[in-house]
């Protein structure tokens, strides 16, 4: 549940938008990293995807080994706690939903009902839930279902391979927040950016098979300009919820990150792509800080050679 809900934050960033251009993968690469030099320790900072597919997946020996070497890794959150699952379960049956006796048709027109009912029933979901859903929480299960449909497993997300590996070799995950954070951030969306989330998400659908395979393959390949444009574009992603989801997480994270410096020691930070792109990027507000980061250039296995 909860990597599915960590997935969907990601996912929903770059879901608003209008109509988003297809980039053409052009040559061979790897997903963006860089190279931070933070008071005593090195510092790594790779951005990720939180769901990929099998047949072509990015795997942690894709990294150089020096970075694969790092003491501790730090994610968004903790995906492996069943406390923090029984939390967010919680969480989204008590703001996931409309109090009794409210539902969208209070807050939507019927033509607009109609609309949302019309792809909530093509994705299975019976008309009595998604009636009773919050707009932020059903544009959410649309777009999971996009990812879902085209084969992409949250199980096989970067993150929770990293996290996978680094706890196999039992050396220490951290979490840059508390698990609950991004999803108490959105629940808390007036209603009005709510509605239009979701009726932008409605749009979305006619062109998500082109919007998810163009995100995913620049992501593969490191083009930081393609995925600038797919993520963080303000023509595609309001600037309101770009801000608090994105730009306003990572100040926090700072507080967490430039005191990793104090002492001697390797770390791998993992989060997000869209953390990593556009205004108040963490590379943007670590260089902001006074410290040098670089970004590594490395090649990536042939994942053609090694497809299931």
């Amino acid at each position: 549940m909860l990597k599915t809900c960590r997935s969907a934050l990601f996912i929903f960033i770059f879901w608003l938008g209008s109509l988003a251009p297809s980039h053409a993968v052009e040559a061979p690469g790897a997903p963006a990293l860089w190279k931070a030099e933070i008071g005593k320790a090195t510092v790594y900072l790779f951005g990720t995807i939180h769901m990929q597919k099998k047949a072509d997946m990015w795997r942690p020996a894709d990294l150089p080994e020096a970075v694969q070497r790092a003491d501790v890794l730090f994610l968004e959150s903790d995906v492996n706690d069943k406390q923090v699952e029984i939390e967010v379960a919680s969480f989204l049956a008590e703001n996931g939903a409309y109090p009794s006796g409210e539902s969208l048709k209070d807050h939507f027109s019927s033509e607009e009902i109609a609309q949302i009912l019309q792809q909530t029933n093509n994705i299975g979901l019976p008309e009595t839930v998604a009636l009773t859903m919050r707009p932020w929480f059903l544009s959410i299960s649309l777009a999971l279902y996009s990812f879902f449909s085209q084969g992409f497993d949250p199980e096989l997300g970067a993150d929770s391979l990293l996290d996978e590996q680094f706890r196999d070799a039992d050396k220490p995950v951290l979490a840059l927040e508390a698990s609950l954070a991004p999803l108490e951030i959105m629940a808390a969306f007036p209603a009005t950016e709510e509605k239009a989330m979701l009726l932008q998400s409605i749009e979305q659908i006619a062109i998500a098979d082109t919007y998810v395979a163009a995100l995913y393959a620049n992501w593969q390949i490191g083009d930081l300009d393609a995925l600038n444009t797919l993520l963080r574009d303000p023509r595609l992603v309001s600037p309101e919820v770009s801000k608090v989801l994105i730009e306003d997480r990572n100040r926090t994270w700072m507080a967490k990150i430039l005191p990793l410096g104090d002492k001697e020691q390797t770390v791998l930070i993992a989060a997000g792509a869209a953390h990593f792109v556009g205004d108040g990027n963490l590379i943007e507000l670590i260089s902001a800080a006074g410290h040098k980061v670089t970004e590594i250039n490395y090649a990536s296995r042939d994942r053609s050679s090694v497809a299931e």
